[in-house]
């Protein structure tokens, strides 16, 4: 998780969350009485408008649950204040769901379901209470997350108009990222087969003799373009048709140099560092990357609005030219294959791993069935159908392109379809090594 200046092409400072834990009360036998604790803190918030955001909490303990009450003003710590705001009170050993923010984009919009920065931040709904990620974080982060980062979760979801919905081309220095395609728009793609650009032609490579004249022409061939999309975007008035037609004549110059590969419902596209990608228009998918908010662009067919400059000299410089395929063999792999329940490992990068469930409803899936013991959290995105999340204490069901954020507190956790056909769905895990993660204030 990070904390957040104006200009997205860095790398920025993770976000700092309280010792809470250490308020919490011991726990409790059967039989003995509750216990109450009160605790009062300052979360720094430097993404809002504010360096930092009080928070007053009130936690109860029993033998059964462990629930805390989030309030603007301090509690005392008795039975009599938990039962006035109990109506309020989060389960701390509970899977929240996950709620979006938009953040419009020039070719669309993202949908963040785990997002904390300056542009938006996500929320989570608790029972019937919805409130900030890092409220909800800050409540108990050893308990909740074991204090690793979050991963970040989103919907891309770009317009169907060719050229204006298309993203980014860009590589990242850090940032891991998995695409899971579950929408291609028909106007755009009538055969429902989209695309996305990814990696460099090796039909162009082989015009040259050489990796630095084919990475200099390239070079080239942007600097050109980039010279023609910044004179259209400095003018108040359409592009005059010689502007118009020299734009469209350097951009197919440009694009020659890259590689567009085909894209359908359910395809696996990981992005490792230095592979230059952009989504193309009318592709949804949903995307879970590393919590590191970096990127480096080496062109866009519209004006980038987040920075005054585009880094393409320095990213075609150390960009992967050599063939990439769209998903490694080698980081698919099936864990469980049966009739009722296939679940399979999409994504095994160095932090995080991410697996796709597919389930009938005679079947549930539980974490540790393909999962170590020690994973910091879950985060579990809905693909398809309707899926009830059974655990210790109650349940939660989530339908289509819902997302819930599963903590490490969570007992006897199960999923399984909700409804008579198959659902599926994505699990995404830190690896527990990322634990601690998160400094502490």
């Amino acid at each position: 998780m990070t904390a957040f200046a104006l200009d997205y092409s860095g790398t920025f400072s993770l976000l700092d969350l309280p010792t809470s834990d250490d308020a919490l009360p011991p726990a409790v036998k059967a039989g003995d009485a509750d216990c109450y604790r009160s605790h009062s803190l300052q979360l720094p918030t430097p993404w809002r408008e504010t360096s930092s955001t009080a928070l007053h909490l009130l936690y109860k303990r029993s033998a059964t649950e462990l629930r805390a009450v989030l309030s603007e003003t301090p509690l005392d710590a008795t039975l009599e204040c938990f039962r006035e705001h109990q109506i309020r009170s989060i389960d701390l050993c509970a899977p929240v769901e996950l709620q979006t923010v938009a953040i419009p984009k020039p070719w669309g919009q993202e949908l963040w379901y785990s997002g904390i920065e300056a542009r938006g931040e996500s929320s989570v709904l608790a029972g019937d209470k919805v409130l900030p990620l890092s409220h909800y974080l800050a409540l108990a982060p050893q308990l909740l997350c074991r204090r690793a980062q979050p991963l970040l979760l989103k919907v891309l979801d770009p317009t169907p108009d060719p050229v204006l919905g298309d993203l980014y081309f860009e590589t990242h220095d850090q940032k891991h990222e998995v695409y899971v395609v579950t929408h291609v728009d028909r106007s755009a793609w009538p055969d429902g087969t989209g695309a996305i650009r990814f990696g460099m032609n090796q039909a162009k490579r082989a015009e040259y003799a050489t990796d630095a004249d084919f990475r200099r022409a390239y070079l080239d061939a942007v600097t050109n373009y980039e010279r023609v999309r910044r004179e259209i975007d400095s003018t108040t008035t359409a592009a005059s048709a010689d502007l118009a037609k020299s734009e469209v004549q350097l951009r197919s110059a440009m694009e020659a140099f890259t590689q567009l590969q085909p894209l359908r419902v359910g395809d696996i596209v990981q992005v490792p560092p230095g592979v230059p990608h952009a989504l193309q228009h009318g592709v949804r998918v949903f995307e879970f990357q590393t919590p590191v908010y970096e990127r480096n662009i080496i062109s866009f067919n519209q004006q980038v609005l987040t920075q005054d400059h585009w880094d393409s000299e320095r990213a075609i410089e150390q960009l992967e030219s050599a063939e990439v395929a769209l998903s490694s063999p080698a980081k698919v792999v099936d864990l469980i294959d049966n009739p009722s329940l296939q679940c399979r490992r999409i994504a095994d990068f160095a932090d995080f791993e991410v697996q796709r469930i597919q389930i009938k409803p005679t079947a549930s899936w539980q974490a540790e069935l393909s999962l170590p013991a020690a994973t910091p959290y879950l985060m579990v995105a809905i693909i398809e159908g309707d899926v009830v999340l059974d655990y210790a204490t109650g349940q939660l069901t989530l339908g289509s392109s819902r997302a819930a954020f599963v903590p490490a507190s969570t007992m006897q956790l199960s999923i399984r379809s909700a409804l008579s056909g198959p659902s599926s769905f994505l699990v995404a895990a830190p690896k527990p090594h990322t634990a601690a993660s998160i400094g502490s204030v």
